[in-house]
């Protein structure tokens, strides 16, 4: 059964999880913006309240919400690219996996989890939207689905977006609040999930073929995928499909 993006069919191989992962510091992003978590604060990333000992102002702006807050992404862009996404043409129920080592992105503590972002390259629903859920766990060994602990899930509906034309930028990243705590050293798991699509429905994920510190994976047991596969190991016309998904958590430290 077919992999296809956009009329396209795939051939999929063996994929293997990478243990490489990354991390900015800052705000957290607007979500309304392709350009939101992009880098452009000070590099130190210091966001102590007690940074330098001293006390503020008396007349100084109380802090923001996000102030504080920590985003993680294997995403060295956050630019949403037209027609990089992928999808099963037999529809059914997908899932799309990042693998965050919270150790290796430099948390030494627990990690409590406000927001996932991520990117939405098109969604067509003819209805208002797509029901979909986001689900946090951690992961013992290689990403298979008896190796997986569920943490929290948390569902949302993903608004119809336009269609970009092929490399055009353009998707929406989309926020969806979901609190959990991430033990310390644990590999913490982003899936998204949704149930399939109608005729005439098409819902792609946001994503660009820019670096990324760590693997994307998809799930779609329509199209013969039972566990989770390393989307650049999905070969079309001789060629690797290059789909580095967008998303980030914002979250906090733990004690």
């Amino acid at each position: 059964m077919p992999i296809g993006r956009h009329g396209a069919a795939f051939i999929v191989l063996s994929a293997a999880l990478s243990a490489c992962t990354s991390a900015e510091l800052g705000n957290s992003a607007d979500g309304g913006s392709r350009d939101a978590g992009n880098p452009s604060s000070d590099a130190s990333g210091d966001n102590r309240a007690d940074a330098g000992g001293a006390d503020p102002p008396i007349d100084a702006e109380p802090p923001g919400p996000d102030a504080g807050l920590v985003r993680l992404t294997l995403s060295r862009s956050q630019d949403i690219v037209g027609r990089t996404g992928v999808n099963c043409l037999d529809r059914g129920v997908h899932s799309y996996y990042r693998v965050f080592d919270l150790a290796e992105l430099g948390v030494t503590g627990p990690f409590d989890v406000e927001k996932v972002t991520f990117g939405v390259e098109g969604c067509s629903s003819g209805e208002g939207g797509l029901d979909a859920t986001v689900v946090l766990s951690t992961l013992a060994g290689e990403l298979r689905l008896a190796n997986l602990t569920r943490l929290e899930s948390a569902d949302t509906v993903i608004p119809d977006v336009a269609f970009s034309a092929p490399g055009a930028l353009g998707g929406r990243l989309h926020e969806v609040p979901i609190f959990a705590r991430a033990p310390a050293g644990s590999l913490l798991v982003v899936e998204v999930a949704h149930l399939g699509l109608r005729e005439g429905q098409e819902l792609i994920m946001g994503s660009n073929k820019a670096g990324q510190d760590g693997p994307t994976f998809l799930r779609a047991p329509a199209c013969d995928t039972d566990e989770p596969i390393e989307t650049d190991e999905i070969v079309v016309g001789g060629e690797n499909v290059i789909m580095h998904w967008v998303v980030a958590i914002d979250g906090r430290p733990g004690s």
